[in-house]
């Protein structure tokens, strides 16, 4: 079993680049520990015959479809469906301000 203690947190906080409090240093100190118990606790489980999966749902099959083309609209067709054009090209709404 791995042991947690404030110099290991100190240093992932270090790999991580953040900067951490005493107080949050003694409660990752806390999580991690119990996070590692648990996984302890998990190694224990006999998992032979059991087939290794990627998902719980792997019986679950999902449907596919065809890619099917339908024929483009002309420019005309198009124009006629735009709120606002301008010398042929559809105009929108200005998205960002000063622009």
């Amino acid at each position: 079993m791995s042991h947690v203690d404030a110099a290991f947190v100190e240093r992932l906080s270090k790999l991580a680049r953040i900067s951490l409090e005493k107080d949050e240093i003694l409660r990752l100190e806390e999580n991690l520990e119990k996070i590692l118990k648990h996984i302890d606790r998990l190694q224990e489980v006999d998992t032979k015959g059991v087939t290794p999966c990627f998902s719980v749902q792997q019986e679950l099959i999902c449907p596919q479809f065809e890619d099917e083309t339908e024929p483009l609209l002309t420019r005309n067709e198009l124009m006629k469906n735009a709120h606002d054009s301008i010398s042929g090209f559809i105009r929108v709404p200005t998205v960002i301000k000063g622009a």
